[in-house]
């Protein structure tokens, strides 16, 4: 740069970067597990928790216990959103059945169940957002529930019948479900009761005398929760010193069209005599004579209450005696499917609800067909609605069968029909990252080829993007999606995608993308041996980051030297020591986004610069332009004060301001515009002009000591 000396050497190469055209590192995708928490304002990584309401508890049958999967342990300053809940049986003989799959609440019913332990399981997903910071987390709760039988009173009987007065009868019974210990009032209904404490549900008897007369014990029992149970003996006792009958029949339920057997015991008679009996009022022939025991059966047309009576008529004495018992008859079961709302899918588990309606209790439920496996039995306490749990492991529509058989044999009507089944679901998410000059475009799109639709999708990315297309949606069939989102950080963005189909089936997708590669500045500082003598050199290596990139070095008595790069790549630059001896200088390097790098360090210049120059490092040219900016001014003055204008035609103004700049070797900023105003060049187009030419490294500008901004034009320029 001709006359002036102690320049600084400075050589730049920018790797990578956008500008380049280069891309971020490779992507990497799994199906494993989720992200973990990127920390967040708060720099909490906890993960919450998901668990139900009541996690553990046991309900009788028929009845029906409200359950609540609740998200905990969000830590402070982070919000939790709730994005899907499913729910199913964990259990491969339920004692009951869910009246939905989805939500946060879920009602668990056992209605016609037997008795037993289930387990529920809620799966769940959540956003969880702290700051900027947000990731996708999954849950499973489970709980668990012991459906005990309702509780009952059942095969009471009190023996011997008939009774003489006075002889001592054994009442006995027992007792089914609730929760033991129990409390038991027996009122022999003579006016006297009678109190027992059984420890566990099973058998309990006691004993009671009665004067002569006809009665009709009656039991209550309370379980430990407070449930209260009552049953009455099925018929009524006689207790009398002549001719009595006391009836037994073989249940108090029955089938339409169903023989039900019954014995009877006579005593205290004289023969001849006779006994009749009656099925719901109609004689049955034939008539028993002088037998002590009889025995018969009756059967009913039509479903309803019933009565069984045996009647003895004593001739010879004169003496008559009856007893009756009450009987139910109810219609043949019939069973019937609920068929699922939402479809089967191949490995998914669902519960089938069958509906069981008439029959003697207890039932056996068979089911038969691919869908189950195999053939399936499943034990019923009770009528009602019971589940019957099955996973498919093929699809297609699968035919199936049904049938029910109650407690005294008798056969439902089996049912046949169809349960479709829908093939897995097939989802797949490729990642991808694309670098750009407004900062790194980010892309995860997914495709649903197989599964019962419709299909909800979401994408969670870890940090949150200011400018995003919508991270969630759904698909009425197979098809894709796609998202996308622009960011300018230098940090890679973990982004988990995940779908869910019709029936439950959860694919989860995580993948890792690179943004912008991180800003890395090394280099370092040479003094002695630089050319031209006096100078320092400066030699810089910029990695990654976002273009443009400013470099700013900074000596350490002031002197200060600014560059702007707008693309990778090398740049030797050199500049004027500040004066001779040892110099520390500092290098920091900003990106577009405002990532810093620096090096540092001290060199030593021998050299020293003029010290007839101000501090400026161009200070040594600045007397020569000072004169030539001031004999300027005076001719301007002098030809605006004629009133006569520039002479302005179609000029290069970078052309004008090298003709002013590079002869001087060192120009104050202000008088080269006033020059090139002059010169036809507009001062706003001078100015703008200058910037640029600075930012391209054209021209170096410093500023020395005092604050004021000198130019130069740079050696390779000239060149």
């Amino acid at each position: 740069m001709g006359a002036t000396v102690g320049f600084v050497s400075l050589f730049l190469i920018v790797v990578g970067g956008l500008a380049s055209g280069a891309s971020p590192a490779p992507v990497s995708a799994s199906a494993g597990p989720l992200a973990t928490l990127l920390p967040g304002s708060n720099g909490s990584s906890a993960t919450p928790v998901l668990s139900l309401d009541p996690e553990s508890w046991q309900m009788p049958t028929g009845n029906v216990t409200p359950v609540v999967a609740t998200w905990g342990g969000v830590a402070p300053g982070c919000v939790l959103a709730p994005q899907w809940f499913r729910w199913a049986i964990a259990s491969a003989t339920p004692s009951g059945f869910l009246n939905r799959s989805s939500g946060p609440a879920v009602l668990f019913e056992s209605e016609g169940a037997s008795p037993g332990p289930s387990m529920l399981r809620a799966n769940s997903a959540a956003v969880l957002r702290c700051g900027l910071s947000q990731r996708l987390v999954q849950a499973v709760a489970f709980g668990n529930v012991t459906v005990v039988a309702s509780l009952s009173i059942d095969d009471l009987t009190l023996l011997p019948a008939p009774l003489l007065p006075s002889e001592t009868a054994r009442f006995s019974g027992t007792i089914l479900g609730g929760t033991p210990p129990y409390s038991l009032r027996i009122n022999w209904t003579d006016g006297s009761d009678a109190y027992l404490l059984v420890a566990a549900p099973g058998n309990f008897s006691a004993s009671h005398a009665f004067v002569a007369g006809t009665y009709e014990p009656v039991v209550t029992v309370t379980d430990a929760s407070g449930l209260v149970a009552q049953a009455a003996v099925p018929e009524s006792v006689v207790v009398s010193a002549g001719t009595a009958v006391a009836l037994f029949p073989a249940r108090a339920r029955v089938d339409v069209g169903e023989p039900l057997g019954w014995n009877a015991t006579i005593v205290r008679t004289s023969a001849p005599w006779l006994s009749y009996s009656q099925c719901d009022g109609r004689i049955v022939p034939p008539a028993t004579r002088g037998s002590a025991a009889t025995a018969g059966n009756c059967t009913f047309p039509a479903p309803g209450p019933a009565t069984v009576s045996v009647e003895v008529d004593a001739v010879a004495s004169g003496g008559l005696a009856s007893a009756t018992a009450a009987v139910s008859v109810v219609p043949d079961p019939v069973v019937s499917p609920d068929l699922p709302p939402t479809p089967l899918e191949v490995g998914v588990a669902t519960d089938l609800v069958v509906t069981i309606a008439g029959g003697v209790p207890p039932f056996s439920l068979a089911a038969a067909g691919p869908a189950f496996g195999g053939p399936t039995v499943v034990p019923v306490r009770g009528d009602g609605a019971v589940a019957i749990s099955l996973e498919p492991d093929v699809a297609g529509t699968l035919p199936c069968t049904l049938e029910v058989v109650d407690a005294a044999g008798v056969a439902s009507p089996l049912w046949a029909g169809t349960l479709t089944v829908q093939p897995a679901m097939s989802a797949s998410v490729a990642f991808d990252g694309v670098a750009g000059p407004s900062g790194a475009s980010l892309e995860a799109t997914g495709s649903v080829t197989a599964g019962p639709p419709p299909f909800a999708w979401i994408v969670v990315p870890s940090e949150v993007s200011a400018n995003a297309s919508a991270e969630n949606g759904s698909l009425s069939g197979d098809g894709s999606f796609v998202w996308t989102g622009l960011y300018r950080v230098e940090v890679a963005i973990v982004v988990d995608v995940l779908v869910l189909d019709a029936a439950g089936a959860i694919e989860t997708t995580h993948g890792t993308v690179p943004t912008l590669p991180p800003l890395v500045v090394s280099g370092g500082f040479q003094g002695n041996g630089s050319t031209p003598p006096g100078s320092i050199g400066l030699s810089l290596v910029i990695a990654g980051g976002l273009p443009p990139f400013n470099i700013s070095v900074t000596a350490g008595d002031g002197a200060s030297w600014n560059f702007s790069r707008e693309a990778d790549g090398p740049a030797d630059w050199q500049l004027r020591a500040p004066r001779a001896g040892t110099i520390a200088l500092v290098a920091v390097v900003r990106d577009a986004i405002g990532a810093t790098g620096e090096e540092n360090g001290s060199v030593f210049v021998a050299t020293p610069a003029s010290t007839s120059a101000p501090s400026s490092s161009l200070g040594p040219a600045l007397g020569g332009l000072l004169a030539t900016g001031l004999l300027a001014g005076l001719l301007l003055a002098w030809r605006r004060r004629r009133g006569r204008a520039p002479e302005r035609a179609t000029i290069d103004p970078v052309a004008v301001l090298r003709q002013i700049i590079a002869p001087a070797d060192g120009a104050d900023r202000a008088t080269v515009e006033l020059l090139a105003e002059e010169a036809g060049v507009p001062l706003l187009e001078a100015r703008a002009s200058l910037d640029r030419l600075v930012r391209d490294g054209t021209v170096r500008s410093e500023v020395d000591a005092d604050g004021t901004e000198v130019l130069a034009w740079e050696l390779d320029a000239r060149r």
